[in-house]
């Protein structure tokens, strides 16, 4: 019995080694022996086996892990609990006594040009095998006496690009040499900019002044700029400027409340204050005693009781017309507005198809009296339930270049639209790019947008780029795009739901122009009890040799425009600002818009920004709409863009009858052709093959929207006119 027990137990400890992996070792981490020191080190990594494990190294240590070697070869064996072994070797060389990283602790930011910058010495950019204390040589700017936090100091003034070296010494007289390069962690700020400023009566401090701060909103630095505000006497008035959107890198803020004087908007890294800072100087005019100020707030009277409550929607955007005059001001994004204005009384009314003052009725009735405030608040309710709208605006087309189509869907109320929809349908002689953001879907010539709703008074902007043939026969040729936006809510006003773009393909031409085309598309006429409107559109091109980080674009509107009717439109760039003020002054900012010069990148060094407006009525038989635009890139002198002249006329055959486009869509069509015309047209349609003859084609309307069915149509191009208008469409 008891050898049959002792045969079971040798044969179960044979079956045990079996049931484990095998015992191996390796020599995972080491390090040199730097100075030829005894301060080398090695770990032992073991697996398999059964544990526990017993150490054995050649120079008689028995510890996982071994230090203070000398330089020469070690070996270490290791055992576990059932007597298996394993071996592995390390040699330990002598260290180099220069050390070259790529990093040695967080750097400190620097200014452009500016020695500046700085770098934390880190306990992880030392060898861990120095013995304690180090010492370093150039002594640290900046000690903290040991790795406090990890750190054991800074080395700082160190400039772009420059090679940091330094020598450490450990306790037993180890020297090493360290050496690196310092760059700065975030990119150096743009040129900073005033955008525009508002003057004030003399002893009333309500002068303003909207500044682009020029801040890398990218940087993990952003928010460690500050804006301040300096008087001439260099005392700072009032803190920091707030309200700086970097986040969306708008970087503009507006400081109210500056009395009548000079003054300087200064920017600052507050880790260096003192080398860090730049500064712009502005003016905020005096317009003497005999003024006052009119100010006020427009919002959304949900409950109906005259006074704004915390929960009630400011309104943005909206023009504000003191009559007489006119003078004109925008309401900000808090609802707010101000005029400064000579003593007397006036009317102010807000101009706006879809909110009107319920409280006292429009306009409203106020006087200005020398020196004092007068306050004018808009209790607003919704004219529609909503209205969303669609813009166009293009750059120029040239034949083998790049051409490029901006489009804005906003909602004009505070309603939400509900989810949206957005076609885009352009003429095929271009070839379709790529578009931000990118299509949901690409059918021929359509592009389609299905996105999310909007929300109160949100805009969403869409930019497309095509290729132009390189064909000069393409010279004179109109190119024609549509887009119509569709909401899930219903819409009260359709007539902007869609928008026709024209752009005539040319070759040279004056990179900074204004355009104009009528409701029409007349671009030289207004035809008088016809054109309802005209659609402006200013180019402009870096032709310099940098990049421009802003551009002002600020349009003098001439006596015959009439401010009140002013619509935004479309730009190349987004986001943008834009404000009405004074006596008609448009300006348009483009702030941060790092716009590269011609020489750098031609397809990229275009822009562009569209508005619509109609005229003040009546207009007689030869009247000149004349108008122009001035272009600033950053501090340049400005860019005068040539006249653009609509001549008033009776007449309805002045320009080429193609050229008055109707809305159609899609386009090429399959079954139906959708037709959108201007309200009160004649409803009688004519449709022509490319051959001329004409076809019968059946329609139905609805509103303003004509539905043609085209079905029977052989494939091909034809004309529709209708309403005084025509249109190209191609039937699949």
């Amino acid at each position: 019995m008891t050898n049959m027990m002792t045969r079971a137990c040798f044969l179960l400890l044979l079956l045990v080694p079996s049931l484990s992996k095998a015992i191996s070792v390796s020599i995972w981490q080491y390090g040199p022996s730097l100075c030829g020191n005894n301060n080398g080190y090695a770990t032992a990594s073991v697996s398999g086996g059964t544990p526990p494990y017993t150490y054995l190294w050649s120079n008689g240590a028995n510890t996982e892990e071994v230090q203070g070697l000398a330089p020469g070869t070690y070996s270490v064996t290791v055992t576990d609990a059932l007597l298996d072994e394993a071996t592995a070797q390390v040699t330990i060389l002598i260290g180099e006594n220069t050390i070259y990283t790529a990093f040695s602790g967080a750097g400190l930011h620097g200014c452009k040009n500016l020695c500046n910058g700085g770098r934390n010495i880190h306990e992880d950019a030392i060898p861990a095998n120095l013995v304690q204390p180090l010492s370093f040589w150039p002594p640290l700017d900046v000690d903290n006496g040991g790795p406090v936090g990890g750190s054991y100091g800074q080395y700082t003034t160190l400039c772009p690009g420059q090679i940091l070296q330094f020598f450490v010494t450990d306790a037993t007289g180890c020297e090493l040499e360290i050496i690196d390069t310092w760059y700065p962690e975030s990119s150096d700020p743009s040129p900073m900019g005033i955008l525009g400023v508002t003057p004030t009566c003399s002893g009333m401090p309500t002068g303003t002044v909207t500044i682009h701060a020029g801040i890398d909103d990218t940087s993990p630095f952003a928010s460690l700029w500050d804006v301040v505000i300096l008087n001439e006497s260099m005392q700072q008035v009032g803190g920091p400027i707030g309200g700086l959107n970097t986040t969306q890198g708008q970087n503009i803020a507006t400081r109210p409340g500056l009395a009548p004087g000079n003054y300087y908007a200064k920017r600052y890294f507050t880790w260096h204050p003192a080398a860090c800072q730049d500064m712009v100087p502005f003016t905020i005019t005096d317009l003497g005693t005999d003024c006052g100020i009119l100010s006020g707030t427009a919002f959304v009277d949900n409950d109906l009781n005259c006074t704004r409550q915390t929960n009630e929607p400011f309104v943005p955007g909206m023009i504000m017309e003191v009559l007489p005059g006119p003078y004109y001001a925008t309401t900000s994004g808090n609802g707010q507005y101000s005029f400064t204005l000579p003593s007397g009384s006036y009317t102010v009314q807000q101009q706006s198809s879809t909110l009107g003052e319920h409280c006292v009725g429009t306009p409203i009735p106020f006087t200005i009296n020398a020196g004092a405030y007068t306050t004018v608040h808009h209790a607003d309710t919704s004219l529609v339930p909503l209205d969303v709208s669609v813009s166009l605006s293009s750059g120029a087309a040239r034949p083998g270049f790049e051409f490029q189509y901006g489009m804005l869907v906003r909602n004009h109320t505070p309603s939400s639209s509900g989810a949206i929809s957005t076609s885009f349908t352009f003429d095929p002689t271009v070839s379709f790019i790529a578009a931000s953001p990118a299509p949901t879907t690409v059918v021929g010539n359509t592009l389609t947008w299905n996105q999310a709703e909007l929300t109160a008074w949100q805009s969403r902007y869409i930019t497309i780029r095509f290729q132009v043939p390189p064909d000069v026969g393409l010279l004179g040729y109109e190119l024609v795009a549509n887009a119509i936006v569709s909401t899930a809510n219903s819409d009260s006003d359709l007539t902007n739901n869609s928008a026709t773009n024209l752009r005539t393909i040319t070759g040279a031409y004056d990179p900074n122009d204004k355009l104009a085309y009528t409701s029409n598309g007349n671009t030289s006429v207004w035809q008088i009890n016809e054109d309802q409107w005209i659609d402006y559109t200013i180019r402009f091109q870096n032709t310099g040799t940098d990049t421009a980080f802003n551009v002002v674009i600020t349009d003098t509107l001439p006596p015959n425009l009439d401010p009140g009717t002013l619509v935004m439109g479309s730009a190349s760039h987004s986001p943008f600002s834009w404000e009405l003020r004074g006596e008609s002054t448009l300006r348009v900012f483009f702030p941060n818009i790092l716009l590269p010069d011609s020489n750098f990148s031609e397809p990229l060094s275009h822009g562009f920004v569209g508005f619509r407006i109609r005229p003040r009525l009546p207009l007689l038989p030869g009247d000149e709409i004349t108008n122009i635009a001035n272009i600033y890139f950053d501090f340049n002198p400005p860019v005068i863009t040539e006249p653009s002249v609509l001549v008033a006329t009776t007449g309805t055959g002045v320009e080429d009858p193609a050229v008055h486009r109707l809305a159609v869509h899609p386009n090429p069509v399959t079954d139906h052709l959708q037709v959108r015309v201007q309200p009160d047209a004649p409803r009688v349609h004519r449709v022509f093959a490319a051959d001329g003859q004409e076809v019968h084609v059946t329609g139905t309307w609805s509103n303003d929207v004509f539905m043609l069915e085209v079905t029977q149509l052989s494939p091909g191009l034809y004309l529709i006119q209708l309403g005084g208008g025509t249109a190209r469409f191609v039937k699949q």
